[in-house]
């Protein structure tokens, strides 16, 4: 509901992908504006980062709350765009905990952990 709103006001062209399957009845978003290329932070961890895409962000919270039981504390981000990517916010969470694990249903060449390896790891160790 927040993207159908934020791309109805988006001066330009968008595209929203609406995937197979039901809707998540998990409300894990909160109630702030959507900024386009930013990512939202959904909970804070140190071990590893969990990166997410549309349906299964509800999952990477799932994932989450049972890894903290082995005490695992996993960074749980929503991506919200694949293009541009939030680059910035990505690099901040790899610096602390040094994995990042992408969770998508969409498409493995040009989906969410292709966009991680190109704009995160090629162009960093490229410099």
């Amino acid at each position: 509901e927040q993207m159908l709103t934020f791309a109805i006001n988006y001066d330009g062209p968008i595209a929203i992908r609406y995937p197979k399957g039901s809707e998540e009845k998990i409300s894990y978003l909160d109630k702030k504006s959507i900024e386009l290329g930013k990512a939202e932070l959904l909970q804070k961890g140190t071990d590893i980062t969990i990166l997410a895409i549309g349906k299964m962000v509800a999952r990477a919270l799932e994932v989450a709350k049972d890894l903290e039981k082995e005490n695992i504390r996993c960074e749980v981000i929503n991506a919200r765009f694949l293009k541009p990517l939030d680059v910035d916010m990505l690099k901040k969470s790899f610096n602390l905990t040094k994995k990042i694990v992408t969770m998508e249903d969409g498409d493995c060449e040009y989906g969410l952990g292709a966009m991680v390896k190109i704009k995160v790891f090629i162009k960093k160790n490229s410099k």
